[in-house]
């Protein structure tokens, strides 16, 4: 009995590791209204940002916010990444905080000090330069500590648009019938 059930709670993670990896792979259809972003350098230099205007049989329709259209063929499509929402920079703000706070608490922190007339002495005085070393690791600690938390404050404030790139192998498209018994073109897309 209990050779069973520790071979089950042993086995039972192999089961589930594969969806936890790779999630369920399921399909989205590309509707009118989607924010994407397509590369098609043979139409256009640029790559395209803006949200579907329309799909057509053998061409979508791109409209941006300055309500420019751009029509791009499918089979010159390189590239093309759906909007996945936004994400705060909390983690790159701590790590430019930390850099940014460390140099600027070890180095302030070493010169006020030689600036002082700490009582060791002449400013060549061996003392006097090992007292300003240990403030400057204390001042890089302290600053890296701060600029960390500032950094992370910033950087979880400012957001930035996630992309789920499309296989283009994936994208598909098939006739539909709607409700009101008009047809139309839909794309697939599995992620």
């Amino acid at each position: 009995m209990h050779r069973l059930l520790l071979s089950c709670l042993l086995l039972s993670p192999c089961f589930y590791l594969p969806h936890l990896l790779y999630g369920q792979e399921r399909q989205a259809p590309l509707e009118p209204g989607d924010t994407i972003r397509v590369y098609a350098p043979s139409e256009y230099q640029e790559r395209v940002v803006g949200s579907i205007w329309s799909m057509e049989h053998d061409a979508i329709l791109v409209k941006n916010e300055t309500n420019i259209t751009w029509r791009i063929a499918y089979p010159a499509i390189t590239r093309l990444e759906v909007a996945a929402g936004q994400k705060s920079n909390w983690l790159i703000g701590g790590v430019v905080g930390v850099l940014l706070g460390g140099a600027l608490g070890g180095t302030g922190t070493y010169l006020v000090c030689q600036s002082l007339d700490l009582g060791f002495g002449t400013p060549t005085s061996g003392e006097r330069e090992a007292a300003c070393r240990s403030g400057a690791v204390k001042g890089l600690i302290a600053g890296g500590v701060g600029g960390a938390i500032i950094g992370m404050g910033i950087g979880a404030l400012i957001k930035t648009d996630r992309w789920k790139e499309v296989p283009l192998d994936r994208l598909r498209l098939q006739p539909v019938a709607t409700f009101d018994g008009r047809f139309g073109i839909a794309a697939s897309v599995r992620f």
